[in-house]
């Protein structure tokens, strides 16, 4: 239950994740 309680500030986090995320799709083709 405590490591769900602390999940609930991860999840913040995820919303900051979204706009790098098309960024690192990009990152993810050069680096192959």
């Amino acid at each position: 239950c405590a490591r769900s309680r602390r999940a609930t500030p991860t999840a913040r986090s995820r919303p900051a994740a979204p706009p790098p995320s098309p960024t690192r799709s990009a990152i993810g083709s050069s680096w192959r």
